[in-house]
């Protein structure tokens, strides 16, 4: 029994997952327990195609292929900015329609 027990708990933390990795970033860039963000003015667009919404200080270092693809004009049609403390899309019905084309 105590057997099955420790299996039990083996599988279920091995199955436990933290996302700490803010889209646009790469995990070793945000020190664990810290913002990425504060204020809007915090991030930035990057990329090749400004597909990419990320912290403003690493967001000219990002280095993206640069083919355009349709669903990039998507991004157009909202702004790069500080939502919960992450660098991220803000989300619009307009935006989220054109998303859902692709």
């Amino acid at each position: 029994m105590k057997g099955l027990v420790a299996l039990l708990l083996v599988f279920i933390v091995g199955c436990t997952t933290i996302d700490n990795n803010p889209a646009g970033t790469l995990p070793e860039e945000i020190p664990t327990g810290e913002f990425e963000c504060n204020v809007d003015s915090d991030c930035a667009v990057g990329g090749c195609s400004g597909q990419i919404c990320a912290r403003a200080d690493l967001a000219d270092d990002i280095i993206t292929t640069c083919e355009y693809q349709e669903v990039y004009a998507c991004y157009k049609l909202t702004s790069c900015g500080c939502v919960n403390n992450q660098c991220q899309w803000a989300q619009n019905q307009e935006f989220n329609n054109c998303l859902a084309k692709y």
